[in-house]
């Protein structure tokens, strides 16, 4: 028998909130500018020096952007909700929810990968940016990733510029 208690729980402090679970721990600033995200990385960096023997096999950096009413993804028309409606008439379909593209790339200066996820819906469109390092409890890969938070932000503003038109 396999008996444990669920932890589940979120607090805030200077400025950053911390969720924590049993399997997680999800660091949020308040605001995206340097201090803030200055403040996360080293918060980040002292927990880790605080408790070096929890098992870390990855790491995430995670940024979301809502598009504006005018802005589009640059993927073009694989990705036209005008097609979702002929393609799903036969099957008794009101419409669509939500459809999201995924692109999973390998960024040449890190051991990072950069999972993009494209999402749009009749109500919004976003870009999510996963900066994944896998790092399997090497202490050296760790403390590299937990000090790429700013770095990835300044790289996911770079992407926004790329892979988003003004229209």
């Amino acid at each position: 028998m396999d008996v444990s208690l669920q932890l589940n729980l979120r607090v805030r402090i200077e400025g950053l909130h911390f969720r924590l679970s049993n399997s997680v721990i999800v660091i949020e600033p308040d605001k995206l500018d340097d201090e803030y995200l200055h403040k996360l990385e080293n918060i980040s960096k002292k927990l880790f020096d605080k408790l070096p023997h929890t098992p870390i096999t990855a790491i995430g950096h995670n940024f979301k952007y809502k598009l504006e009413e005018d802005e589009n993804f640059k993927i073009g028309s694989d990705f036209d909700a005008k097609l979702w409606h002929s393609l799903y008439s036969g099957v008794n379909s009101k419409g669509f929810e939500l459809s999201t593209l995924k692109h999973t790339i390998k960024l040449d200066d890190d051991f990072v990968l950069l999972n993009l996820s494209y999402s749009l819906s009749s109500e919004m469109k976003q870009l999510e940016m996963n900066f994944h390092y896998q790092v399997n409890q090497d202490k050296d890969k760790i403390n590299d990733a937990l000090l790429k938070y700013v770095k990835n932000y300044e790289k996911a503003e770079e992407f926004i510029k790329i892979l988003i038109n003004d229209e």
